[in-house]
C-alpha cells in the first residue's frame, strides 16, 4: 500500500483500486492501454502503474511524469498514423490510384471518387496476410533511412522494389542491397576501430575471428569477446552521459536530472525543460564542425592522412593507424601561432578600412575597433 510522509495515514492497494479505473475487465483494459501510452511517451522501462498528479500522470516509481497535453498530442499523432495506414491499405486492396479519401458505406469502405469499394472481409484478409508476412520481408526502418520517408509509413512490395504506403517514395532492391553493403562495411570499420583502441594495435590491419575473440591480421594483438563487451558497455554509457550533458546545456536545466523522450524531442524528468530534436541536431552539427576544425589542426601538425580518426593517449593525441602523435604542447604552440596570424590579418584589414598609416595595434572599443594611436 501507500503511507503519507507524515506517517498518520495508510491506503491499501485494495482501497486505491476502489476509487480508480480497474473495477471490471473493461476498465482494466482501458487502464492497461493508458499505461502503455504513458510508458511509450516517458520511456518508463520498468512497467510501473501510473497515478494522477496535478495536470498529468506520474509512474509509481516516481521518476517519470507525463502531462495531459503530452498525452493528448501522442494520441493525436497515433490516430493520424492509424488513419494514414488505413487509407494506404484501402487504396492497395481497392486498387484506387487517385489518392482519394475513403468513407464508411455499409459493411465496408467507398473511395471519395465513388468507383472503388472494399468490404470489411477483404480488409480483414489483407490484415491477416500482412500479419503472417516474414519480418525480413518488410525492412521498413532501413527503407525509411534510405528514402528518407519522414512519415513512418509501412512499405509494400511493388515490382522489383518497395513503395511506402503513402505513395511518395520508391526504392529498388539494388538500392537496398547497396545500403546493406555500405552498412556492413561501416560496421566492420567501427568494429576494427574499437579493437585497435582496446588492443593498442598501431597498424591499420583488418581483424578476424579466433576462438572467443578477435585477432589482428598482423598476428600480434588479440581481443577477447568479454573485453569488447566491456568496451561497448562503457562506450554506450559514455554516449548516454554525453547526450545528457548536451540536453542540459541546450535546455538550460541546472538540476542534473535524467531526460526522457517526449514526441519529437526530450523532456527533463523535472518536467520544466524541453529540447526539440531539431535543436539537438543543430547543436550536434555545430559540435561536428568544431571537431572537424580540431582534426584539421592535428592533420596539419602531423601531416597524417585525411580522414584519420584520433584518440587521447597520455598527454596528446594519436591517429588510428598509430603512426602519428601530437602532444598537447605542440597543439598549444600551433594554436598560438594561428591566433597570432589571425591577429596580423585582422590588423591589416582594420588599417586599410580605417586609413591608419602608423602600423598601430588595435583594440575593441564598444561595437568596433580603435587603433592604439
Amino acid at each position: 500500500g501507500w503511507r503519507c510522509n507524515g506517517g498518520g495515514h495508510y491506503v491499501t492497494k485494495e482501497q486505491r483500486t476502489q476509487v480508480e479505473p480497474g473495477a471490471n475487465s473493461a476498465d482494466a483494459e482501458q487502464k492497461a492501454k493508458l499505461a502503455s501510452k504513458l510508458r511509450q511517451i516517458a520511456l518508463c522501462p520498468l512497467g510501473f502503474e501510473w497515478h494522477r498528479e496535478g495536470k498529468g500522470w506520474r509512474c509509481d516509481g516516481g521518476h517519470h511524469y507525463v502531462t495531459d497535453g503530452e498525452l493528448a498530442q501522442f494520441e493525436a499523432e497515433v490516430e493520424a498514423k492509424e488513419k494514414d495506414r488505413l487509407l494506404a491499405k484501402l487504396r492497395l486492396v481497392g486498387k484506387c490510384p487517385q489518392g482519394y479519401e475513403w468513407r464508411r458505406e455499409g459493411n465496408g469502405w467507398r473511395c471519395g471518387g465513388g468507383a472503388h469499394y472494399v468490404d470489411d472481409v477483404q480488409l480483414a484478409q489483407f490484415d491477416a496476410a500482412e500479419a503472417t508476412a516474414a519480418p525480413t520481408s518488410k525492412p521498413g526502418a532501413k527503407l525509411r533511412q534510405i528514402a528518407p520517408c519522414q512519415q513512418g509509413y509501412e512499405w509494400h512490395r511493388e515490382g522489383e522494389g518497395w513503395r511506402c504506403n503513402g505513395g511518395g517514395h520508391y526504392l529498388k532492391d539494388e538500392e537496398l542491397d547497396q545500403f546493406d553493403i555500405a552498412e556492413e562495411a561501416a560496421e566492420k570499420g567501427r568494429l576494427a576501430a574499437r579493437l585497435r583502441q582496446i588492443s593498442k594495435c598501431p597498424q591499420n590491419y583488418d581483424w578476424h575471428r579466433e576462438g572467443d575473440g578477435w585477432r589482428c591480421d598482423g598476428g600480434s594483438h588479440y581481443v577477447k569477446d568479454e573485453q569488447l563487451a566491456r568496451f561497448n558497455a562503457a562506450a554506450e554509457a559514455e554516449g548516454k552521459a554525453q547526450l545528457l550533458v548536451k540536453l542540459r546545456q541546450i535546455g538550460k536545466c541546472p538540476q542534473g536530472l535524467d531526460w526522457h523522450r517526449v514526441g519529437q524531442g526530450w523532456r527533463c524528468n523535472g518536467g520544466a525543460h524541453h529540447v526539440k530534436d531539431e535543436d539537438l541536431a543543430k547543436f550536434n552539427a555545430e559540435e561536428a564542425a568544431g571537431k572537424a576544425k580540431f582534426l584539421t589542426k592535428l592533420r596539419q601538425i602531423s601531416r597524417c592522412r585525411p580522414g584519420a580518426e584520433w584518440q587521447r593517449e597520455d598527454e596528446g593525441w594519436r591517429c588510428d593507424d598509430g603512426a602519428h602523435y601530437v602532444n598537447d604542447e605542440d597543439l598549444a604552440k600551433f594554436d598560438a601561432a594561428l591566433e597570432a596570424e589571425e591577429k596580423v590579418k585582422l590588423s591589416a584589414k582594420l588599417r586599410r578600412i580605417g586609413n591608419c598609416q602608423q602600423g598601430s595595434d588595435w583594440y575593441r572599443d564598444g561595437e568596433g575597433w580603435r587603433c592604439n594611436g
